[in-house]
């Protein structure tokens, strides 16, 4: 008998838990949505006042990155967000394409730094133990098992580059808060 009773408070208990590490979860995309909401706001509040056309490249690539940024929080994995942010990145062609596309207006170029910013952050987030498993194998020269048919090997690299492009949309002398 109370063995039953143990049984059933430790399944109500780890039910309990199970739930509260769902709802974390759920907070914490929605908190990222948000977060992209808000760019997408600023760069709309930016076509309400004249500041940039909404035909421009600008707009339409940075509202395109942003809608798909917002519905994959929620339903893309981190190895493949690693590896849509890698293949862009790490391309030539991405290199070009940056070079020939400058942009001048500083309200979007600060709408930018923080696009970075926050899909750096939704990166780290999702991505701590994986993260710190490929510091370790890279530190210890151990070479895993390749699981995952499209694995990163280097996301560290993939978020220095991010973070040179985001030190390349701001000016010297300007300091983000």
């Amino acid at each position: 008998m109370y063995f039953v009773i143990g049984l059933a408070l430790s399944t109500f208990v780890l039910f309990v838990i199970s739930t509260q590490i769902s709802l974390y979860n759920e907070l914490s995309s929605e908190r990222f949505r948000f977060r992209y909401f808000e760019l997408r706001d600023r760069l709309a509040m930016m076509v309400v006042k004249g500041k940039i056309s909404e035909d421009s490249w600008e707009y339409k690539n940075i509202v395109d990155s942003l809608n798909f940024h917002i519905n994959a929080v929620e339903t893309m994995t981190i190895w493949k967000m690693v590896s849509v942010l890698t293949a862009y990145h790490m391309s030539p062609d991405a290199e070009r394409r940056a070079k020939q596309r400058k942009i001048e207006n500083e309200e979007v170029r600060r709408l930018m730094f923080d696009f970075l910013c926050v899909t750096k952050d939704l990166i780290r987030r999702n991505s701590r133990a994986q993260i710190k498993v490929i510091e370790y194998f890279n530190t210890r020269n151990v070479k895993p098992k390749p699981v995952v048919r499209h694995t990163v090997s280097k996301p560290i690299e993939v978020i220095d580059r991010i973070q040179d492009r985001m030190n390349a949309l701001v000016p010297p002398n300007v300091a983000f808060a």
